[in-house]
């Protein structure tokens, strides 16, 4: 994963801090990649998932960008995050587009129309609760 980690150490306090895709790349490499990107694949969505960064319990995903088919619903790629993660059955999964969560059938070529960045990207952030116990 290229997520670049800062350690600070402060009065003996650990601060660690973990910079996301947008913090690594500037405007204009991540529109510049999106743009590449959907000329080469015009029926694919680019996707930047990360994890929500004010929880400190949320595992990390080896990968953070995808491209997917852009008939695929939030539920099947739900589906395909879980299986990137080894989680336990009792942790459910949140995914969040601009702070709110999405309808599990909702196509993501409708959602990418309605919330893709200004970079042509579409941020999903991902967060875990324990469901039993």
């Amino acid at each position: 994963m290229r997520n670049f980690l800062y350690i600070y150490i402060k009065f003996y306090h650990i601060y660690i801090y973990i910079m996301s895709f947008r913090e690594i790349y500037s405007f204009q490499q991540r529109q510049t990649e999106c743009i590449n990107i959907l000329k080469k694949y015009p029926d694919k969505i680019p996707i930047i998932c990360e994890k929500n960064y004010n929880r400190t319990d949320n595992p990390n995903i080896d990968k953070n960008k995808y491209l997917v088919s852009d008939n695929l619903t939030i539920g099947q790629f739900l589906y395909v995050l879980r299986k990137r993660i080894s989680i336990d059955p009792n942790q459910a999964l949140y995914l969040y587009i601009n702070n709110n969560i999405p309808s599990i059938n909702k196509n993501l070529k409708e959602i990418y129309y309605f919330n893709k960045n200004e970079d042509g990207f579409l941020y999903i952030t991902y967060q875990f609760e324990t469901t039993f116990g």
